[in-house]
């Protein structure tokens, strides 16, 4: 027997509330608790954006090319060198992607992974490892355009550069640098060779973790333009969701994402 409308109506007022998942949230008090919840974190949010960030007042790059040679053309030639960054450019990229840690001795050296065993012909982790140390090992090694057919560059000379080495020889090439390494002072070191290059217009330096690129923001003290870390561009992704990234005073002059986010990328 079918209900009457009265009895549907007072059959769905008296349901829980369900959430998204479909299970019931509870009685309607439940929910002044999800909403005090929520205004204590805009509360929250809106405390951080205004502080005073390092690095604000950094120029954002302008007419910068889209065409990044990410790690210097890392599928033509042995990634993160002197040599792939030649062939990188020699294909129409604009921008040279590179990546950087620092070793026991305290030298920027570009290269992406933490240990050199997956681009060497030797072992170790960079940071614990000195300048000469990294600077025997062959760069060329592993390299291969054919799938363990050929290795083209080993024995050929191919190193791990320093940072400062790049800048030497691509002198108006603009420069994209991410800060992988975690070795105390690096932020200080890399600016310092930026600074002492001159090459504070044609760099962006970024890095993932939030603490990196703060550090990096205030030893350059604005000084360079930063990318955002990946706690500030989902920061930035839910601000524009809620219709408020007005509100927003960020410290970086670009966004980017280490791979495409919905709603970012």
């Amino acid at each position: 027997m079918e209900r009457s409308w009265r009895e549907q109506l007072h059959h769905k007022a008296a349901r829980p509330f369900v959430g998204g998942s479909g299970q019931p949230l509870g009685d309607p008090p439940q929910l002044g608790f999800f909403i005090l919840v929520g205004a204590l974190a805009m509360v929250a949010i809106g405390r951080y954006l205004g502080r005073r960030q390092p690095g604000a007042g950094a120029r954002t790059p302008q007419g910068w090319p889209v065409n990044f040679a990410h790690r210097g053309g890392a599928k033509i030639a042995p990634e993160n060198t002197l040599e792939g960054f030649r062939e990188g450019l020699r294909v129409g990229a604009g921008v040279l992607e590179l990546d950087v840690h620092a070793t026991a001795d305290g030298t920027v050296v570009v290269h992406h992974d933490e240990k050199v065993d997956r681009t060497t012909d030797g072992s170790g982790a960079i940071r614990e490892m000195t300048l000469a140390e990294v600077k025997r090992l062959d760069a060329g090694y592993r390299f291969t355009p054919d799938g363990g057919r050929t290795y083209p560059y080993r024995r050929e000379g191919v190193r791990i550069p320093t940072m400062e080495e790049v800048y030497r020889e691509f002198t108006d090439v603009p420069i994209n640098v991410e800060i992988k390494g975690k070795r105390p002072g690096i932020e200080e070191a890399v600016w310092r060779i930026i600074e002492g290059v001159g090459a504070e217009e044609r760099t962006l330096v970024v890095s993932e973790d939030s603490g990196t690129i703060r550090r990096f923001r205030e030893a350059s003290g604005g000084g360079v333009a930063t990318a955002s870390s990946s706690a500030e561009l989902i920061l930035f992704w839910l601000l524009s969701r809620l219709r408020l990234s007005g509100l927003s005073k960020p410290s970086y002059q670009a966004l980017q994402a280490r791979r495409p986010t919905r709603g970012c990328a």
